[in-house]
């Protein structure tokens, strides 16, 4: 399972994942369609948290609702996972390998309000309850979960192709790096290192003090990134 927030880079990463031989991804399934695919490939599903996927709800008819109403749904809609199956259903049913993609808070917040069109409140909303997800998954014996940056896998994409395989017990396939190609929601020539936030620190605590944000709060969410960055692979 990959997971991560909205524009966090989950499509590049599912894309990157999809060229290897031995793996056939599925992109934002809502069914769990992943654990029924036949042959010897190992299945994976792209979902966003937390309004795509989260740790233990799963999409209730009542949610239908909030997405009705354009205003809900932009102001609430991401509370109301759209999967029939949460990430506990999933672990479930199979052996579930779970691949967080983190990427930047400061460019994250910033990419969501922009595609979003929503407040900086709620773009963090989305990273908080991500953040959330990831320390569930992470205090589980039952998930094998495993952190990539996605500022990393843009810089040093054939390194963190290999750390990733050897996660997955594949080998390396060259194929990978085709990924980007192979994006069907945002197709690249290749990996945009522009997009990129290595000196992410000093940065993002810059931007983090002239946000709109309440004193201390993308501090903390940036605080709480560079935790996952410490593990990340």
């Amino acid at each position: 399972m990959i997971i991560g927030a909205p524009r966090s880079g989950t499509s590049l990463t599912s894309a990157v994942l999809s060229a290897h031989s031995n793996m056939s991804i599925l992109d934002e399934d809502f069914h769990g369609a992943a654990l029924r695919l036949l042959g010897t490939k190992i299945p994976g599903n792209k979902l966003c948290t937390p309004n795509q996927i989260d740790f233990h709800r799963r999409w209730q008819k009542f949610y239908k609702l909030f997405r009705l109403n354009g205003y809900l749904r932009k102001r609430l809609g991401y509370q109301f996972p759209r999967s029939r199956l949460s990430l506990i259903d999933y672990a479930k049913e199979k052996h579930l390998k779970v691949l967080c993609v983190i990427r930047d808070p400061i460019r994250s917040v910033q990419a969501i309000s922009k595609r979003e069109r929503v407040s900086e409140r709620i773009s963090c909303n989305y990273i908080e309850k991500t953040f959330s997800i990831f320390d569930r998954v992470l205090s589980e014996t039952y998930m094998d979960a495993a952190f990539i940056s996605f500022d990393r896998l843009i810089s040093e994409p054939e390194q963190q192709c290999h750390k990733i395989c050897e996660w997955l017990n594949l080998p390396y396939e060259s194929a990978m790096l085709d990924g980007p190609i192979l994006n069907q929601r945002y197709p690249s020539s290749g990996f945009d290192i522009t997009k990129s936030a290595q000196s992410k620190y000093p940065e993002s605590m810059a931007i983090a003090e002239s946000s709109s944000l309440p004193h201390g709060r993308m501090e903390r969410v940036i605080e709480r990134y560079n935790d996952f960055m410490n593990i990340a692979l």
